[in-house]
Formats: structure tokens, sequence, C-alpha cells
């Protein structure tokens, strides 16, 4: 990478930091572009070169739970402690993330059409195939599980809090919400699909 481009990508992790810090401290709603501009220390101008519009921060925001995939997948542990792992750090990072900035990415979630390539959602129902594929592959689970409505019904679960959080302004603990989920509903159904249930 050149040093053009490694001044390119501090420049624009500057505005997401100071857009991160802005929404946390008034909401979402009550800063501008020009806010974050001034925050990050740059022209209005920078703004547009690597965003078209302040909703598009929230998508590079909510983008930035890779490293929470790959800590999951790569997890020593049976399925259920790398679901377990995914979903609680996830919502931790949500929690971090603030009411205002979950807000907006709800609202964008819902409509998606919006905001292009925002898809979280999609995001989370193929990190957790995954982890499960990983686990038929090992033989820890049956052959014929089935992926892709187990995925559906854990994101579910977890959206599900995630919107409780927001509309009850912050009233409910989600995270320790999902822990309770991950160590009883979640055990119970993976166990059903366990090669050990089965023979």
């Amino acid at each position: 990478m050149g040093k053009r481009q490694e001044q390119a990508q501090m420049t624009r992790q500057k505005i997401i930091c100071a857009a991160k810090q802005l929404f946390f401290e008034r909401g979402y709603e009550n800063i501008s572009v020009s806010d974050i501009a001034q925050a990050a220390g740059v022209a209005k101008g920078s703004f547009y070169t690597y965003f078209e519009h302040k909703e598009d921060i929230i998508r590079a925001i909510t983008n930035e739970f890779d490293d929470i995939r790959l800590l999951s997948l790569n997890l020593e542990g049976d399925v259920c402690q790398k679901i377990y792992t995914f979903l609680t750090a996830s919502m931790a990072r949500i929690v971090r993330m603030g009411i205002s900035i979950t807000r907006e990415w709800m609202r964008c979630a819902v409509v998606p059409q919006q905001i292009t390539g925002m898809d979280k959602l999609g995001f989370d129902l193929r990190s957790i195939e995954d982890i499960l594929a990983a686990s038929i592959s090992s033989g820890e689970l049956v052959q014929n599980t089935p992926v892709d409505d187990i995925a559906h019904w854990i994101c579910a679960e977890y959206y599900g809090l995630v919107s409780n959080w927001c509309i009850t302004d912050g009233a409910m603990d989600p995270v320790s919400l999902i822990e309770k989920f991950c160590t009883k509903p979640l055990v119970q159904i993976i166990s059903i699909y366990s090669q050990q249930a089965s023979t």
C-alpha cells in the first residue's frame, strides 16, 4: 500500500471515529456533515471524498464486525461456545455504539434501499451458518442439521433484543439477555442435532 493510500485510510478512519463520538454525545439526528468534518479536522469536501451521505457513516460503523466473526470461527470450543462468542461480542459492540447509532442502523436495515451494501443481517446469518457448517464438517453435528433455519431462529432472537433495547431506550440489558439465550435455549436447539444425541 502506498503512502497516499495509507493517508486516505487514516483520513477515512478519522472521520468515522469523529462521527462515532459525536453520535454518542449528541445523537445521530443532531449531527450534520459539517459537524463531523470539523470534529475530524478535515474540510467538508473531504467528507464527501469518502462518504456520499451522512447515513453512509452508519454503514461503515456497522460493517466493523468481521473481527468478531473470525474470532468465533477460530475459537477452540464446541458450536455453542462459538455462537455464544459471536452473539455476545456482537451485542456488546452494539451497546458500545450507543442507542442513537443503533436506531439509525435499524431504520436503514428496515428500508435497505436507502443505503446500498448495508446488510448486517446477511452478515450475521452467514457467520452463524459458517459456524454450523464447520461443526457439521467436523462431525460435531449431524449432516441433516437445518443450518438455514437455525441461523434464522438465532438472528430473530438477537435482532428482537436489539429492537427492544432501542424501543425501551436502554431500559433492558441486551448483553445479559443474549447470554441467557445462549446458555439454555440455544443449547437445547443445538443438542437436537448433536452427533452424540443421534447415537
